[in-house]
């Protein structure tokens, strides 16, 4: 029995230099974990972001050549980077550049109904006609751009 007791008496424990090697490894083990963290995120939100404007100008791509097929026999006009097109039942749909949103406006019998953002965040947005081609040039604000060709035959 007594010499259980003697060790345990004699037994030094940690010192305080252990102590502090420990957490100075341990700080630079969370250090670089954190680092790693903050930089996947940054790339996560960086994809994140272009895809957001991939899948928007996708689907406003989508719309305005969907609008202009529905309305190939009444009315497509391009003007000063708007776009008007008018179906067979007067309804009409105006797509403008208001600065930093692609906004579409509609009317139905020559009354104003309402606005919509198609999309939102952009740089620029043209849209130029040539005969039965309709050309349209988007521009993120991440500097991609992206364009579509729609016929209107």
């Amino acid at each position: 029995m007594q010499s259980i007791q003697g060790k345990l008496h004699n037994s030094k424990g940690i010192t305080i230099i252990e102590i502090i090697i420990s957490i100075g490894i341990i700080s630079l083990l969370i250090a670089s974990v954190t680092k790693l963290f903050s930089r996947c995120y940054i790339y996560y939100v960086k994809d994140v972001k272009e895809k957001s404007d991939y899948f928007g100008v996708s689907d406003a791509f989508m719309f305005i050549n969907n609008k202009i097929s529905d309305a190939k026999k009444k009315s497509v006009q391009v003007s000063e980077n708007k776009l008007f097109i008018t179906d067979y039942d007067d309804e009409k749909y105006e797509i403008y550049f208001t600065g930093d949103d692609l906004d579409m406006s509609y009317y139905e019998s020559g009354k104003y109904k309402a606005t919509n953002v198609m999309l939102k965040n952009i740089k620029s947005f043209s849209i130029l006609r040539a005969e039965n081609v309709i050309f349209i040039k988007i521009i993120t604000n991440q500097n991609k751009e992206y364009e579509k060709c729609i016929g209107t035959w």
